[in-house]
């Protein structure tokens, strides 16, 4: 039976690296990790790895969780259009008639849910989209590892949408900065241990309705 050979942490993905017995390996995020409680000598398959791997957060946080994402996905496509509506947007990070992950770079957690295209067909940003139903305290929290990836596609015009429903609807606009290390928080949701980085209204980072606006209508 396969068994895992050994478990090491990729600082820059801020993931790990699972190497199997039989020569195999996979980068897995930290959630994954936890999740299936992952230890040296424990058996399984590359195929049970890779499995869990791709539908994490389907896995950990349930259908009703991806049916709340997939509404903040459709509440932000449909604010850019009407920003913009000389464009064209893909969701491209999930299943856009179920609660299926489409594997858009399966790699890399954190890489973006809309592909935003002008109209020449020319890829012009990507925007991921996070956010709760009810706003958490005062801050606006944003997982580590959608950071880490803006970071490690700087080329990239990379925005992080953040869609709130309650006390009211609320768009956050932020635009990571490109080197940049960021402070991050830990925090336990589901069991799971979670790393995130809070910005406020005051930070650099969040950026204005105009301001993304100025950028939008010029896709």
């Amino acid at each position: 039976m396969v068994k895992i050979r050994s478990i090491e942490y990729w600082a820059k993905g801020d993931s790990f690296y699972v190497k199997l017995t039989d020569g195999k390996q996979l980068r897995i995020r930290n959630a994954t990790r936890q999740a299936m409680k992952l230890e040296v000598n424990q058996e399984i398959t590359f195929e049970e790895l890779e499995e869990f791997e791709k539908f994490v957060w389907k896995k950990v946080y349930g259908p009703e969780s991806w049916e709340k994402e997939k509404f903040r996905i459709e509440k932000v496509k449909n604010f850019i259009l009407d920003i913009n509506g000389n464009i064209r947007i893909d969701i491209v990070g999930f299943g856009a008639n179920s609660t299926d992950t489409m594997l858009f770079h399966p790699n890399e957690s954190g890489s973006p849910d809309l592909k935003i295209s002008n109209r020449h067909g020319i890829t012009v940003a990507y925007v991921e989209v996070t956010g709760t139903e009810k706003m958490r305290g005062d801050g606006y929290w944003v997982r580590k590892d959608k950071l880490t990836y803006a970071q490690n596609h700087s080329n990239l015009n990379i925005w992080i949408i953040l869609h709130y429903q309650h006390p009211e609807e609320r768009f956050i606009f932020i635009k990571p900065r490109k080197n940049y290390e960021y402070y991050t928080n830990k925090i336990q949701i589901n069991d799971i241990e979670e790393k995130y980085v809070i910005f406020n209204d005051e930070d650099y980072e969040v950026k204005s309705l105009d301001e993304f606006s100025i950028d939008a209508k010029g896709w």
